[in-house]
């Protein structure tokens, strides 16, 4: 009897490949969990991460960004502080909350003091106030057809402030 190594190699070969296919095709699909359960996983780590999420409200940046000297009645907090700052969507699809809101200073090289005649401050600069906050960061992970989340603290900036140089 002759022993034909080619014809038993692919057959071998066709079989594991038939099973890798099989094997594939009856993985359920991965999902994320709902919402619900999501803001539930995260109110175990910060009850108030949840006020981090941006549900509404225009937040994009302004078309000038320069140091806003001077402002109308009217005007934020944001626009009238010494170190003026705008909001913005902080949006990462592999994290919950998807989208939160961030802020920016305006393009203010010093901090702007009504003590001084170029209406900026000599010495200080405006920084942004960042603020650790706990989320979930989405893994590779697929449990039971449901993809897990790790809790996870990153920095969001609340404001911007005046301060003196570091040293």
């Amino acid at each position: 009897m002759k022993f034909d190594l080619t014809r038993n190699i692919y057959v071998v070969a066709f079989g594991v490949m038939f099973v890798v296919l099989n094997s594939v095709q009856a993985t359920p699909a991965c999902q994320d969990p709902t919402d619900a359960e999501l803001r539930q996983m995260l109110s175990i780590y910060s009850p108030n991460g949840i006020g981090f999420i941006a549900t509404s409200g225009a937040y994009d940046s302004p078309a000038d960004t320069s140091c806003p000297l001077t402002y109308s009645n009217g005007a934020s907090l944001s626009t009238r502080s010494t170190c003026p700052f705008y909001h913005l969507h902080n949006t990462d699809t592999l994290r919950y909350p998807p989208t939160m809101l961030d802020v920016k200073c305006y393009d203010c090289d010093k901090c702007i003091s009504d003590l001084s005649p170029s209406y900026q401050h000599p010495k200080w600069k405006c920084e942004r106030v960042m603020q650790s906050v706990w989320v979930l960061q989405k893994t590779e992970v697929c449990i039971n057809g449901v993809y897990q989340y790790n809790a996870v603290q990153t920095n969001v900036a609340v404001s911007c402030a005046c301060g003196r140089k570091r040293i």
